[in-house]
């Protein structure tokens, strides 16, 4: 058995905790720079776990450090916002919330966009990590940006010092949620961004939150309906033109570019 799977192996004792944590999250969602609650959760379970905890970074973002003696330096980031987008899932967690949004106008706020899970997944592999510190050698930085999706949230962290106050990482890593095969992993050269390969896995298994709806259907804040779709057009974001495909579209888009 390699290292991954001997730490994996303990995901049965996580399990039932990270999806109560993920169900929470998802009722509870907030917008953009306003992820107060969000960061506050996500602080408190990096500290149980044994991290060393900084908060308030480019407004509400979250890094912990678990440091594990000599080794490289990973860094694995997740997102804290949710999208003003109204959910209709009918799931009991389902998000009823509204918040007033930047124009001054109530809005609703669900995880339309899986940060929700990205949290919880991460959560859940930083407490299995610190089960393990006999398994691994090095440094772990679990990061939790805000704004992603106003797209600032990043740069926002970089520039309040992140970088002056966490060792640097030899590598960072992401994730996204995206539609697909139940139980499959999607991977694709570093060079070839368009068209992932899917490859069964074996050594990780899904939890069953990850088959739970997440979706939300609605419009952002001051639509009613998507624009309608023309030649080229993006099937996720109608308004947006690609070249060839869009790798966040399943299966991709393919479709010709508008004149």
């Amino acid at each position: 058995m390699s290292v991954a799977d001997e730490i994996v192996a303990g995901y049965g004792s996580v399990q039932a905790g990270q999806e109560a944590f993920y169900q929470d999250l998802h009722e509870h969602p907030e917008l953009s720079h306003q992820e107060h609650r969000t960061a506050g959760k996500v602080a408190g379970q990096l500290a149980k776990y044994g991290f060393t905890v900084q908060t308030g970074i480019g407004g509400t973002g979250v890094v912990g450090v678990l440091a594990n003696g000599d080794g490289p330096t990973v860094l694995l980031r997740a997102e804290l916002d949710a999208l003003p987008i109204r959910e209709d899932t009918g799931v009991d967690y389902a998000s009823t919330v509204t918040v007033q949004g930047a124009d001054g106008h109530e809005v609703p706020v669900a995880h339309a966009c899986g940060h929700d899970m990205h949290m919880s997944c991460l959560l859940g592999m930083a407490k299995l990590m610190a089960a393990s510190p006999g398994r691994w050698n090095g440094t772990l930085l679990a990061l939790f940006q805000p704004a992603e999706e106003t797209g600032d949230g990043a740069q926002g962290m970089v520039d309040d010092g992140l970088l002056k106050g966490i060792p640097a990482p030899d590598v960072a890593l992401a994730q996204h949620l995206l539609p697909g095969i139940a139980g499959t992993v999607a991977t694709t050269p570093a060079n070839s961004p368009r068209r992932p390969s899917a490859r069964t896995s074996a050594s990780f298994p899904m939890p069953r939150a990850s088959r739970t709806p997440t979706g939300a259907s609605g419009a952002p804040t001051g639509r009613s309906t998507s624009p309608p779709r023309r030649k080229g057009a993006c099937r996720t974001s109608p308004a947006t033109t690609h070249r060839n495909s869009c790798p966040r579209c399943s299966p991709p888009c393919e479709l010709a570019p508008r004149p």
